[in-house]
């Protein structure tokens, strides 16, 4: 049962938390996408992102049952969301809306930061450093893309 409780903790916490899955990252200059072509890509990012998470929080569980949640942030979920921003940032910013963009990109790198140098942050609502992102997120109707559990 408390295999299970960390695993739904777990899930819980991380669940509207971040993205992967999808497009390839290059070397390429990213191309100015629409904001609809812009907020599909970066949705699909975000909801790969989540699955991975919910995958390896069920993998870790396997290997480690008596781990707490916050123990699952550092090897599972900053090196998901470190490959989300990376992806996120190959996308380029969608034209007519790349300030907003660009500030939500620079929240989220430094949330990350943050997170690398404090994991247990990440598992609390009020000391989340991706609050501010979350919030930059669903105004750039990204909200699969919010941190905040």
């Amino acid at each position: 049962m408390s295999r299970f409780l960390a695993l739904f903790t777990f899930a819980l916490l991380l669940g509207g938390l971040l993205i992967s899955g999808c497009g390839d990252s290059s070397d390429a200059d990213p191309v100015l996408l629409g904001e609809a072509a812009y907020v599909k890509r970066a949705t699909a990012i975000c909801e790969g992102t989540e699955k991975k998470e919910l995958e390896g929080a069920i993998d870790y569980s396997k290997e480690h049952p008596s781990a707490k949640a916050v123990e699952m942030v550092e090897p599972v979920l900053l090196p998901l969301l470190e490959r989300q921003g990376e992806q996120m940032r190959a996308l380029g910013v969608p034209s007519g809306n790349e300030a907003a963009v660009e500030s939500m990109m620079e929240e989220f790198e430094a949330a990350l930061e943050e997170s690398k140098e404090n994991p247990q942050s990440v598992a609390g609502a009020s000391t989340n450093p991706f609050k501010e992102y979350d919030r930059l997120a669903k105004e750039a109707d990204l909200v699969a893309c919010s941190h905040v559990p």
